[in-house]
């Protein structure tokens, strides 16, 4: 297999990413993951966008343009002969490298880094999920980056996955639902579809724009709000989004099931329909 760094093209097993490089070191960049379908990037756009604003977020040197990072991303997929499948495409940008320590310095040359991987052959079942004991901070600027450090991801799944879930969903300090580990979160009542707020700690994710974008094209109302941890009774289905998965149900939050899917399955058919 071979990755993209920098221009060109090494074997994924050597090292092509020098010790002193900030994201290695401090999680010093971001990232984006993209479904390819027989080479065509979807939602790339997007992608691109969030990963601009990032890295202008960030103060890390953007100069890629719309056209050359898809075409970098084309020629991997076509060098590793993955023309004709689905593959998962990843798109890293660190800060590069620089002298010890956290203070950014001026000539941080930036390291561009594509992967890809082959799409799972087994078909998603719906979650079990666990509220996690590792608490969102609602104030921090980084709940709205797909920055690197992923570290309270990795430990919340894990403490969910030894009591018996296959996921976590994290709370932030007011008790209110963000979001699961790597994917936003939706619940339906009444008809009607919730989805926590960006402003409880949530991140921005594209299929959750294309989700919303669906449910308002079958004219169900949205609610975007606060949802506290202890409202989830009052819901009849539930399910996670991201841009690998797309929409995947929910059956269990704790001791809370969900054993409807209809409108999970409605919006599911409508995000096709608007491909």
């Amino acid at each position: 297999m071979l990755i993209y760094v920098n221009g060109c093209h090494f074997d994924a097993n050597k090292p092509s990413i020098l010790a002193s490089d900030r994201g290695l070191l401090l999680g010093d960049g971001i990232f984006t993951t993209i479904k390819v379908i027989n080479l065509h990037l979807i939602h790339f756009a997007e992608h691109f966008a969030r990963l601009q604003a990032n890295a202008h977020f960030l103060h890390i040197p953007f100069s890629f343009t719309h056209e050359t990072l898809h075409c970098a991303c084309l020629e991997l997929l076509k060098a590793n002969n993955a023309t004709n499948e689905t593959f998962i495409l990843r798109i890293t940008l660190t800060r590069g490298s620089s002298k010890r320590g956290i203070d950014i310095a001026d000539n941080c040359a930036p390291n561009l880094i594509i992967t890809i991987s082959k799409f799972p052959d087994t078909v998603p079942q719906p979650l079990s999920l666990n509220i996690s004991t590792f608490k969102r901070n609602e104030y921090s600027p980084l709940t709205q980056i797909k920055s690197l450090n992923y570290l309270e991801a990795v430990l919340a799944r894990r403490e969910a996955q030894d009591l018996g879930f296959d996921d976590a969903i994290f709370i932030n300090t007011c008790e209110h639902i963000c979001e699961a580990t790597t994917a936003n979160i939706f619940f339906v009542g009444n008809s009607q579809l919730y989805t926590p707020t960006l402003a409880d700690g949530v991140l921005p994710g594209i299929m959750r724009s294309h989700v919303l974008e669906a449910a308002q094209s079958l004219n169900i109302k949205v609610t975007q709000a606060s949802i506290h941890s202890h409202t989830i009774t009052q819901f009849d289905e539930c399910f996670v989004t991201n841009s690998i998965i797309e929409i995947q149900k929910v059956y269990r939050i704790g001791a809370q099931l969900f054993n409807k899917h209809s409108l999970t399955s409605l919006i599911n058919q409508q995000i096709y329909k608007l491909a």
